[in-house]
């Protein structure tokens, strides 16, 4: 069941550990049961959060500035705008 045939993983077996990794649970155990594997895991997820939570700010960021004033719509707003 976890391997097949010349020593290739499973698909199965390598989701579960993954998920157990993550969630914290030794689901089976038979891969890998070392702690610098769920430390590898945890900074890889640390890393991600940072690098996504900055990408998103700067995202908003620049799509919140106007680039180019905005556009007159009334006689007022166009005797101001040709005034500058």
């Amino acid at each position: 069941m976890w391997r097949f045939q010349y020593g290739q993983l499973n698909t199965g077996a390598v989701i579960m550990e993954v998920l157990g990794s993550l969630l914290g649970q030794g689901l089976y155990g038979r891969l890998s049961t070392s702690r610098s594997n769920h430390m590898l895991v945890a900074s890889w997820l640390v890393f991600g959060v940072v690098v996504s939570t900055g990408y998103r700010g700067s995202l908003i960021a620049s799509l919140t500035l106007p680039r180019q004033p905005p556009r007159p719509e009334t006689v007022e707003e166009l005797v101001t705008a040709v005034e500058r």
